[in-house]
């Protein structure tokens, strides 16, 4: 039996009930009403025949993920890689913290790639996509808009010693992609976890500096 998700299940049966009901009443010359009927028939049948299909948010992966929550993290991981690979070529940031944000990019992509293909991953490193991510990528953010109002040589110190925090998260990012990689999860829960220390140290301090 066809399966399909509700959404497309209901554009089908209505599909195919108007074109039912563009035969009967257009072709065979019926009243409106009887075409109608008919195409109402077709739709209630349809429904009964394809069957429905489990949504994302109902097809539990692994543990407690869904494929909703595995798609939404990988959305989530592609958008921020295209965002760092965006402030890796903003005007008068330093080389190696463009470098860093373009190297955090592709580690990024691939993290998110990595969580579609292995659910276990995902699982072992929650806070990465649910805390440390957006901070990162908040933190990146500011120190765009901080580059793009440099003018005086204190601005241009602050924003070398905020340069030098973001480039600090790289080895962190690369040892959560190895362990994804390695399916290490003892080492990608405790990696994790380190990246969560290492930034409530230099957070605060960074958004410090760029006031």
């Amino acid at each position: 039996m066809l399966k399909l998700k509700e959404l497309w299940r209901q554009i089908l049966a209505g599909v195919l009930a108007a074109g039912v009901f563009s035969a009967v009443y257009l072709g065979f010359s019926l009243v409106w009403w009887a075409a109608l009927l008919a195409g109402f028939a077709v739709y209630a049948a349809s429904l009964l025949l394809i069957e429905r299909a489990p949504e994302d948010s109902e097809v539990y992966v692994y543990a407690n993920l869904t494929q909703e929550d595995i798609n939404a993290a990988v959305r989530q991981c592609l958008q921020a890689a295209k965002d760092l690979h965006a402030a890796s070529k903003a005007n008068r940031i330093d080389a190696d913290t463009a470098v860093a944000l373009e190297r955090m990019a592709q580690l990024v992509e691939e993290i998110g790639n990595n969580y579609r293909e292995d659910a276990r991953d995902l699982k072992h490193s929650r806070n990465f996509t649910n805390h440390y991510l957006p901070k990162i990528l908040e933190l990146v953010k500011d120190y765009v808009a901080l580059s793009n109002r440099t003018v005086t040589d204190s601005a241009q110190q602050r924003l070398q010693q905020v340069g030098g925090v973001i480039r600090g998260y790289l080895p962190n990012v690369q040892t959560i992609h190895n362990a994804c990689l390695e399916n290490d999860f003892e080492k990608l829960e405790l990696e994790t976890s380190v990246l969560g220390d290492v930034m409530k140290l230099a957070i605060p301090a960074a958004k410090e500096t760029i006031r």
